[in-house]
């Protein structure tokens, strides 16, 4: 069975993830550059802008990535909730702890 302390160090190294991604950096580099991308001369030179939208596209792909893996986390604190009352199966939880992981 998954315990606590398998939680808590996941936990962590997502804690440590989103410091090594600087996850909070990027979402206000996001903010600021989507509106650029909404100046009426943003397209006025294609190759830029399409280089410009692609480092915007890789920045929200790591953003995206990284609250995924804390959903996927959140996923198994509830399934061992719910194990707890049983209501889910061991498996479902190791399962999920897996996926994870």
């Amino acid at each position: 069975m998954i315990t606590q302390e398998q939680i808590k160090d996941i936990a962590d190294r997502i804690s440590k993830l989103k410091q090594y991604l600087n996850i909070e950096h990027k979402l206000i580099e996001i903010t600021n550059e989507e509106e650029k991308t909404v100046a009426p001369d943003f397209w006025n030179t294609p190759k830029e802008a399409e280089a410009f939208m692609k480092e915007l596209r890789i920045k929200k792909k790591w953003v995206n990535d990284y609250n995924t893996v804390v959903s996927l986390l959140e996923d198994v604190q509830v399934l061992l909730d719910f194990y707890s009352e049983d209501e889910v199966s061991e498996q479902e939880v190791v399962a999920q702890f897996l996926k994870t992981e």
